[in-house]
């Protein structure tokens, strides 16, 4: 029996049936974006691939020594897209080659930068004049007949050996099959950072334009399809400009730099105080540094990060650092992209209780109320945090219940909770908050403007008549709700 990652391989390589047989737009628009993170390139497929964050982070995990001079994030943009995951429709791979696939260009909107990222990684590696091959269990040779020019708009995963194609997991011996032998001139072999290194896969590039050589029935249900790769008398899909290539490199060649201007930098602070690190286009390379010079060396009291590329990956390195830490007070993370799996690290540590920090801010950080989750569960344990920001996330109603519920009976600490700019948030939330108020007698601050709250003078109106003043539970109205 085929294993799951098997029938994934099959899948990729013999999904040319899904290819729409018509000319598209072509695929522009891309070449536009900045070349970001992985963690950043997938931020904004979370909506349609609710899983995709967990297997960047597994495809990084796997990849820290990459081959062919790839950095760290172009070649585990390659590893995940040769991953695959059920369902199938929220794979990487299967939504991605749909997009390119669609006449509705408009669909590629949230790949730009994920697109930006494995052209540019697959724009590094060699190019190879091959013969490949693809298959599928349809007959397909009406729709290749022999002089026809086709395009195949969707990245293709092809195989070096006629025999794969033909053992019983891929198309067998017997059934009405099509087999692609496929002569091109640049296809990439991805084997150095796939998934499955084992395998010699070579991918070929979306939007490549090819032209039928030769249609032949070979009978027992065979169909045989040769294609050879041709150039397109019009650009099909934008290619890596060789500009973004050397900005890239220079990149690279400063990296050192910056980091002995880093260490530079926080040699300059005094110790047990104030370390401001903010928009330093800090990455998640760069948090060993600040954890050694700066929370160990310097055992600074407060520690701004905000504005800068930190993902999971660095705020794990900063959760192993706060274990067992007595001298950060408070840290600030706003405007990074830790996501849920990074608030997942950071709530480990500090429902331990071994450490001393007392505020902490996870604003616009693409929170969502599964982060909130994480957060509640370190709340019934917490002992030292009094303020907690999680201001311009995707917090909905669901996670301010769980909010709600564990300040009103798990928790004596929490001072101050900032949920501003969180646009989820309806009326829905209100009577979990007024009842959290009620009984969550420490808290002084409950700040809630910019969400998504219908006639909220009228319903604070109705609270503050109807129900215990705010002042009899120690909480000012100002600071419940900052109104504009």
């Amino acid at each position: 029996m085929a294993t799951d990652d098997t029938k994934q391989r099959i899948l990729r390589i013999s999904d040319v049936d899904k290819e729409p047989q018509q000319m598209l737009m072509p695929i522009q628009g891309y070449n536009q974006m900045p070349l970001m993170s992985l963690e950043e390139a997938v931020q904004p497929l979370v909506p349609i691939l609710p899983a995709v964050q967990d297997y960047a982070y597994m495809a990084k995990e796997k990849c820290k020594k990459p081959a062919d001079g790839l950095t760290h994030d172009e070649s585990a943009s390659i590893m995940l897209y040769s991953m695959g995951w059920e369902p199938i429709e929220q794979c990487l791979y299967f939504a991605l080659n749909a997009a390119l696939r669609s006449e509705d260009r408009r669909n590629l909107d949230p790949w730009y930068l994920y697109l930006k990222l494995i052209l540019t990684a697959l724009s590094r590696l060699p190019t190879q004049h091959r013969f490949v091959y693809r298959g599928v269990k349809l007959d397909l040779s009406e729709q290749y007949r022999k002089g026809e020019t086709i395009v195949w708009w969707g990245f293709s995963s092809c195989t070096d050996s006629m025999d794969v194609l033909q053992c019983e997991l891929f198309m067998g011996k017997t059934e009405e099959r099509t087999m692609f032998t496929i002569e091109c001139n640049s296809g990439k072999n991805i084997r150095n950072h796939s998934f499955f290194p084992h395998e010699d896969e070579v991918l070929l590039i979306a939007a490549t334009q090819f032209k039928v050589v030769a249609s032949l029935d070979q009978g027992h249900g065979l169909h045989m399809i040769q294609l050879k790769e041709i150039d397109s008398p019009v650009p099909l899909i934008q290619s890596v400009t060789p500009s973004a290539l050397m900005n890239e490199a220079s990149s690279e060649q400063n990296h050192h730099k910056n980091k002995a201007q880093l260490k530079q930098l926080i040699a300059q602070c005094s110790p047990r105080a104030r370390i401001d690190l903010c928009s330093k286009q800090l990455e998640d390379e760069d948090i060993e540094i600040v954890v050694n010079e700066a929370i160990i060396n310097k055992r600074c009291a407060w520690l701004e990060l905000g504005g800068n590329k930190i993902t999971h990956i660095g705020v794990s390195i900063l959760a192993d650092a706060l274990l067992d830490n007595n001298a950060l007070l408070t840290l600030n993370l706003y405007r990074n992209c830790v996501s849920d799996i990074g608030v997942k690290y950071l709530v480990k540590t500090l429902s331990s209780n071994n450490h001393t920090l007392k505020e902490l801010s996870l604003s616009q950080n693409g929170i969502t109320d599964t982060g909130v989750e994480y957060i509640v569960n370190m709340l019934k344990t917490n002992r030292t945090l009094i303020q907690l920001w999680l201001n311009g996330n995707d917090i909905s109603d669901r996670g301010v219940r769980l909010l709600a519920k564990v300040l009103g009976s798990e928790n004596s600490t929490l001072k101050e909770l900032y949920l501003s700019s969180n646009k989820s948030i309806t009326d829905s939330s209100i009577d979990p908050l007024w009842d959290m108020i009620k009984r969550h007698q420490p808290l002084k601050k409950l700040y809630i403007c910019d969400c998504n709250l219908s006639e909220l003078v009228h319903q604070l109106k109705l609270f503050y008549g109807e129900k215990p003043s705010f002042k009899q539970n120690n909480v000012l109205l100002r600071e419940i709700f900052t109104l504009e």
